[in-house]
């Protein structure tokens, strides 16, 4: 229903607040283009929001709360296969392990397809993507021997760390121990 008001690929790197309005400074194709609107959301990762600058800045508690959160490494991987031998009446579609490729569950949901999603949190992560590196999917398709693979026979696959993923920089925010729980509420707090 938005239609063209949706701006992908572009970054927001600047918000203004004066009596008239917000002015949102928006680079896209390497040019900074402003935009001018009635009040703005920012719904997105902390990582990114500590990069855009505010005019007036954020005031000093909702700063340094965004600045706290942590985010934890996730790895998430898609293995397509040639059938799904995992899908039998009676077999869970989804599985918590304790595993270092992390959570699998049946990718294809409610379609007929034939993927396996992983999601390898935390320590995990690093493992997961040690043993791409070391030895490719394969490896990973070993880890699931469980599932009676086989013989099914893997097609594609895919793999994103997004601790590595440059607008989240982690799979999950989390509140450590030198996040002070007074300045959560401060995270959602309009400005």
């Amino acid at each position: 229903a938005l239609g063209s008001k949706v701006r992908l690929q572009t970054i927001l790197r600047r918000i203004t607040h004066t009596r008239d309005g917000i002015t949102a400074a928006l680079e896209a194709k390497g040019s900074i283009d402003e935009a001018r609107f009635d009040f703005v959301i920012c719904a997105m990762p902390l990582t990114t929001l500590r990069d855009v600058v505010f005019d007036p800045p954020l005031p000093e508690p909702q700063r340094r709360a965004v600045s706290l959160v942590k985010y934890g490494a996730a790895t998430k991987s898609a293995l397509q296969f040639n059938r799904a031998p995992w899908r039998r009446r009676g077999i869970p579609r989804a599985f918590g392990t304790a595993l270092p490729i992390g959570a699998v569950w049946d990718g294809s949901e409610e379609h007929n397809g034939t993927i396996l999603s992983l999601l390898a949190g935390g320590g995990a992560s690093a493992a997961t993507r040690e043993m791409l590196a070391a030895e490719g999917p394969s490896r990973i398709v070993r880890e699931l021997s469980w599932l009676n693979l086989k013989n099914a026979e893997l097609t594609t696959w895919a793999s994103m760390s997004w601790e590595h993923e440059r607008w989240s920089g982690g799979g999950y925010a989390f509140f450590d121990t030198q996040f002070p729980p007074a300045l959560r509420y401060l995270l959602a707090r309009p400005f």
